[in-house]
């Protein structure tokens, strides 16, 4: 049987694990337990085939020293922003591009912004304003992914658990080629909530 690897990869909080985590077990974590176990393989069938893919997190204490086991074998990797923190959006380009170039070339991309539900939350915009600082918008996500020659852009949040069963249902597609080799992303319907 074919067997894809993805990673998921992204700075520290972004909420990963938890998304990982949330599609896993159907449910968002309790945070009782932090010795869960994010990666998982899942089988799926499309067009009379079948496949499995291994989805691994990337929760690596000592991340320098481990880098090749992130990237090694991986066909697609998944990174990974919160949309209530600026820094894990420009880390995207400032550094994961950078990485994912010298050690996963081929591999393909997707962006995901996460914690969208955080867009509605007062409190947080109150504190990211008085930092200076704005919650990432869905234009400037489409942006960076077309930047990065991501193959889909997609927002979710795990508390609500919106967007997160088609994250699950379109890599599949990604792995197997659908959508090309890191085309553009057009600004039409990208969005996937």
């Amino acid at each position: 049987m074919q067997k894809y690897n993805v990673s998921f990869v992204g700075y520290d909080l972004v909420g990963k694990t938890t998304l990982l985590l949330t599609y896993k077990e159907k449910k968002l974590p309790d945070g009782t337990n932090p010795f869960y176990d994010s990666n998982f393989t899942k089988k799926y069938e499309i067009e009379n085939k079948e496949f499995e893919i291994e989805f691994w997190d990337t929760r690596i204490p000592d991340y320098d020293k481990l880098t090749p086991l992130i990237y090694i074998g991986r066909d697609v990797i998944a990174i990974c922003f919160a949309v209530d923190n600026p820094y894990s959006f420009e880390k995207v380009k400032d550094f994961w591009i950078p990485d994912i170039e010298k050690h996963s070339p081929k591999s393909k991309r997707i962006l995901i912004a996460t914690k969208m539900d955080l867009r509605n939350n007062e409190k947080r915009k109150y504190e990211l304003k008085e930092e200076n600082k704005e919650l990432i918008t869905k234009e400037e996500g489409i942006e960076l992914a077309m930047k990065i020659k991501a193959i889909k852009y997609f927002e979710c949040s795990s508390l609500n658990q919106k967007g997160i069963e088609t994250i699950f249902n379109e890599i599949p597609l990604v792995c197997i080629g659908k959508y090309g080799e890191q085309k553009q992303i057009e600004k039409k319907g990208c969005i996937l909530n």
